[in-house]
């Protein structure tokens, strides 16, 4: 998913080059995608992104890629029965994204976000779920959260409730989640709590069948009828995930990653993003120049 602008970054942050390269924080998550067995890609995009999203990243890639721009569009999939509001000029959030993509994808298949980097256990944790996994089943990979904050401000969180079978119960998102230097606490500030630094977040690294298509249009059709005059709010993709896991028309399998997470908030993150990255060159996860003689993987 690379269809929305960092508030808090103050641009794209998921164009900006990271590898010593070029290379973005998304062509290193293609790249382990690409070695775990996964073959075709979908960038979520905003319209009037697509001349700058092809310059930055799409010409970089080889052509032995399969790679789609699929448009997150304000108008898809509202009823004809609703004025659209049109003061909304942001994109209604990341179950629309998902949404987005009903029209072409009929396998299973992962989400990511572009912005975030969570090296190659993941991808092969989730391509591993999909090949088995069944209609009203998903898979969510996790972190902990004290690896996943910026020294630089407040993150947003989505902090994960799980029984003890490893089942996703329930995500609180949490916009305002800091460590406060004086107390080394981290505190939500949204809601005035100490979180445990143990605690387990989401970073939108799912893995769904593509029954979700119809769940996410139908809870789409709810949250209009309920948000349709808030220019702001957000149809967010953990939200509705709870609301059908709740339901129990949903199980959601869930998996630690066995990786450090990486990712971009504010503009201080980048140097910090792109020491991550040099340091997996020099351990030899990645090639120096990522594409320069790259060739897909062959599975059976």
């Amino acid at each position: 998913m690379a269809a929305g602008v960092g508030s808090r970054y103050g641009g794209l942050k998921q164009l900006d080059p990271v590898g010593p390269s070029g290379e973005t924080l998304l062509e290193y998550s293609l790249y382990d995608a690409c070695f775990a067995g996964f073959s075709d890609f979908y960038f979520v995009i905003q319209p009037s992104y697509h001349d700058l999203f092809t310059q930055k990243v799409i010409s970089r890639l080889p052509r032995s890629l399969k790679v789609t721009c699929i448009y997150q569009e304000l108008g898809a999939f509202f009823p004809n029965y609703m004025t659209f509001p049109t003061e909304r000029k942001k994109p209604w959030g990341t179950a629309h994204a998902v949404l987005s993509a009903h029209h072409i994808i009929n396998t299973p298949f992962a989400v990511m976000n572009a912005d975030d980097y969570y090296g190659t256990s993941p991808f092969q944790q989730l391509a591993a779920f999909l090949k088995t996994c069944t209609a009203h089943e998903a898979v969510l990979i996790t972190h902990t959260l004290k690896e996943t904050l910026s020294i630089y401000g407040p993150v947003s969180r989505g902090m994960c409730l799980i029984d003890q079978n490893n089942f996703l119960i329930a995500i609180t998102e949490h916009k305002k989640i800091i460590q406060d230097p004086s107390t080394n606490q981290i505190l939500s500030q949204e809601l005035n709590t100490v979180l445990s630094p143990n605690g387990i977040v989401s970073l939108n690294l799912w893995g769904f069948h593509p029954s979700i298509f119809e769940m996410l249009y139908q809870s789409f059709l709810t949250f209009l009828k309920h948000n349709i005059n808030d220019s702001t709010t957000e149809y967010f993709l953990p939200t509705t995930i709870t609301h059908y896991i709740l339901a129990n028309l949903l199980t959601v399998r869930v998996f630690p990653s066995n990786d450090l997470w990486g990712g971009i908030t504010y503009p201080d993150d980048l140097p910090v993003a792109k020491s991550q990255i040099e340091r997996q060159i020099r351990l030899g996860l990645y090639p120096k120049n990522l594409w320069e003689n790259f060739e897909p993987p062959q599975f059976e």
